[in-house]
């Protein structure tokens, strides 16, 4: 397994399906992150200090004035120092699938982290923050990073968000580092959209699936819902499944189906989707196919 500093562990998290091509806000988020790490890595030692504080608010700083204009030229920085670890690639992203896309010759390429890299990554981070001891300094410092670029509900269920939202509270009566990671913020961005309505807990990425959410906030751009145009009419859950299979497969995708008790999922490049059968009007005419749509944990 590859040993990844703090940058790292954030970037193949965050960086994976990201658009090659422009960094919307996703990756204007992103970018801060990684303006964030940057001023952490050579400091991470003063998180069990009471200078934790001063530490997170000088990151924060250097994140908010860092430039959206510059987010591109810095993830794509850090694509390559991934690439040579063999821990991205580039492929050809899912939403260049979508009919609108394919109708118009419309070609996107997206980052994408090693299917292993990403699952050890997550899964790591996830078992220090559901553990019962305190999370070491690294994983604290990441958990910060993540929550402030809205990356939480990819990785953690509703319920888990709660229990861990309990346990980081509990840490912060005790450790001025977990206090900071509360109170510290650099997601101010959130405001430029005009979402006053959500909460500094960010509770509307709390939803499992987001479905239809991704429509209507630009924010959500993680993962986006996409139209297939096939045969639905007459055909059954497992042929359309067939068919979306053989289509994203013969588009460089790596797609595999995924039971989750009683139905079955679409694994493609590392994320989870439904399928959903559906009618788009183009140029007002009805047209057969379907969605697939995001699935959060």
């Amino acid at each position: 397994m590859l040993e990844l500093t703090l940058k790292e562990q954030f970037s193949v998290i965050v960086m994976n399906g990201q658009d090659t091509g422009r960094a919307g806000l996703a990756g204007q988020m992103n970018a801060r992150g990684l303006v964030a790490c940057d001023v952490l890595m050579d400091k991470l030692d003063l998180f069990d200090t009471d200078q934790a504080y001063d530490l997170l608010k000088d990151a924060a700083a250097s994140a908010k004035k860092f430039p959206a204009r510059d987010s591109l030229s810095v993830m794509q920085n850090m694509f390559d120092d991934l690439v040579q670890k063999g821990a991205m690639d580039i492929r050809p992203a899912l939403l260049g699938c979508d009919m609108n896309n394919v109708e118009a010759g419309v070609s996107i390429n997206s980052w994408y982290t090693d299917e292993n890299v990403y699952r050890c990554t997550v899964e790591g981070f996830r078992s220090e923050m559901l553990d019962e001891d305190e999370p070491n300094s690294e994983t604290a410092l990441l958990y910060w990073l993540l929550k402030e670029s809205c990356a939480l509900n990819e990785m953690f269920s509703i319920q888990e968000q709660h229990e861990i939202d309990n346990k980081v509270t509990g840490f912060a009566t005790k450790h001025s580092g977990w206090k900071a990671v509360c109170d510290v913020k650099f997601a101010d961005s959130l405001s430029v959209l005009g979402l006053r309505f959500l909460k500094a807990k960010h509770s509307l990425f709390k939803n499992p699936y987001l479905e239809g959410v991704v429509l209507i906030f630009p924010f959500l751009e993680r993962r986006t819902s996409i139209f297939i145009d096939l045969v639905v009419l007459g055909s059954s859950v497992k042929d359309r499944r067939n068919q979306v299979v053989d289509y994203l497969n013969k588009r460089g995708h790596r797609v595999s189906v995924v039971k989750n008790d009683s139905e079955s999922l679409l694994l493609i490049d590392g994320a989870y989707y439904r399928i959903f059968p559906t009618t788009r009007r183009m140029y007002k005419v009805p047209v057969q196919g379907v969605a697939l749509v995001p699935v959060y944990r």
